[in-house]
């Protein structure tokens, strides 16, 4: 999965001659693990906000419903 980044262009293209097999598939490995990282802290941070915007809104309806219940008590 590739993160979307103002660069166009890759990482690796930027470091000129290709290391190593190895090397490369873990600096790959790595470059990709952080992507997902990234991905799944965006996603929790979406989920946050919208459980912070329900719980407003939850909030707001038994405030409005609490003082439209005590007006039946006069």
């Amino acid at each position: 999965m590739t993160v979307i980044t103002p660069k166009t262009e890759p990482r690796t293209a930027s470091r000129g001659p290709q290391m190593a097999g190895r090397a490369v598939a873990c600096t790959l490995e790595s470059a990709s693990a952080a992507s997902h990282v990234e991905v799944i802290k965006r996603f929790c941070k979406v989920i946050l906000g919208i459980a912070l915007l329900s719980a407003t809104a939850v909030g707001a309806v038994a405030l409005k419903s609490a003082i439209w219940i005590s007006h039946f008590n006069y």
